[in-house]
C-alpha cells in the first residue's frame, strides 16, 4: 500500500518525497485497492451467489460493503456495522489475513477472524480461509505441532542381570503424612527401597529425613542393611 502511494505521488508531482506519505494518501490507496479487488472479482454484483446473503451496498466512495438494517450508534461505528467485503482467494485478502494474525501473534483461528471483523472487514467463507491460511503459516505450523517425544537412554547393566533380591537398589522419599501415635500428631515421610531387576518394592516410615538418631534415614538404612545384607 505504501509503494502504490508512493507511486501516485511520483506519478502527479513528477518528483517524491517522504514525507508525501501522509495517513490521507495511504486511506486513499486503501480505497482505490479495494475499488479495483471488487471490480475484478464481483464484475456483476447482482449474480453473484455469495454476496446475495450479505445483502451488499456501494457506499459513497465505491468500496462494497455488508448492509443491513442496523445504524452507527454510540458504541458502533460505520466501519463495524457495515464491514468491507473481502473476496475468496484473493491476495488482497491474504495479505489482511497475514497482517491480522501476525498482529496477534498467531493465536489461532477463531482470534484471528475475529481480529479481522473487528478492523472492518467481512471475509466471504471467512473460517475456511483462516484455515487454509493457518495451514500455511509456518509461525502458526511451529507453534501447534505435535510435542517430541524424548529418546530414553540405554539401560543400565543392573536393570537387566539377574542377581539377590534388593542387590541393586534405588532409594526416594516421598511426601509427609501426619501419622498420630496416641495423643500425638507427628509429621513423617515415606522411605522407598526399590530393587531395580524387578522392581520390588518395600518402604519404611521415616520420622526424620536427615541426622544419624534412632529415627533417621540413616538408622533405616542401617538396619537395611543389617536385615539384608548391604545393597548398591
Amino acid at each position: 500500500m505504501r509503494s502504490i502511494a508512493a507511486l501516485k505521488e511520483c506519478a502527479r508531482n513528477k518528483q517524491w518525497h517522504r514525507s508525501d506519505l501522509r495517513p490521507t494518501n495511504l486511506e486513499k490507496v486503501e480505497e482505490f485497492i479495494l475499488q479495483a479487488t471488487h471490480k475484478e472479482y464481483f464484475p456483476t454484483m447482482e449474480r453473484e451467489a455469495s454476496l446475495r446473503k450479505l445483502n451488499p451496498k456501494l457506499d459513497n466512495k465505491g468500496v462494497l460493503r455488508v448492509g443491513g438494517r442496523a445504524r452507527a450508534g454510540a458504541k458502533l461505528t460505520e466501519t463495524q456495522i457495515h464491514p468491507v467485503i473481502l473476496p475468496k482467494n484473493a491476495h488482497v485478502s491474504d495479505l489482511i489475513l497475514q497482517h491480522h494474525n501476525e498482529k496477534i501473534h498467531h493465536l489461532g483461528r477463531r482470534s484471528t477472524l475475529t481480529a479481522i471483523r473487528e478492523a472492518g472487514y467481512w471475509l466471504i467463507n471467512g473460517t475456511g480461509q483462516v484455515k487454509r491460511w493457518l495451514h500455511k503459516c509456518v509461525g502458526c505450523r511451529r507453534l501447534r505441532r505435535e510435542t517430541e517425544l524424548q529418546q530414553m537412554g540405554e539401560l543400565p547393566k543392573e536393570r537387566l542381570e539377574q542377581t539377590p533380591a534388593f542387590t541393586h537398589v534405588g532409594i526416594d522419599v516421598f511426601e509427609p503424612y501426619y501419622v498420630k501415635d496416641r495423643r500425638t500428631e507427628l509429621k513423617c515421610w515415606g522411605l522407598m527401597i526399590t530393587r531395580l531387576y524387578s522392581r520390588t518394592v518395600h518402604i519404611e516410615l521415616l520420622e526424620m529425613l536427615h541426622g544419624c538418631k534412632r529415627t533417621g534415614q540413616h538408622h533405616h538404612l542401617q538396619q537395611w542393611n543389617e536385615h539384608r545384607g548391604s545393597e548398591e
